[in-house]
């Protein structure tokens, strides 16, 4: 089956990781399951990830003010 047109709105943003990590996405995009190649499965990882934050608010409690914004952003 053909896989559909993505219609949304996408930015690139390039990560780097070690080789093992890059591993583990290689293996993951082998089994289909995530993506089908290692890029694709860091960004569903990475949203699945966004979304869990968002869910239980964690995120929201981590930024209810600038100093706790600035140690997470830098942590």
């Amino acid at each position: 089956m053909a896989r559909r047109t993505n219609t949304t709105q996408s930015v690139q943003v390039t990560i780097s990781t070690t080789p093992a990590y890059h591993a583990v996405l290689e293996k993951l995009a082998e089994s289909g399951m995530y993506g089908k190649n290692p890029a694709d499965v860091a960004s569903r990882l990475l949203t699945d990830r966004i979304l869990d934050g968002l869910d239980t608010n964690e995120f929201e409690n981590k930024l209810k003010n600038k100093d706790r914004l600035l140690a997470f952003a830098t942590s």
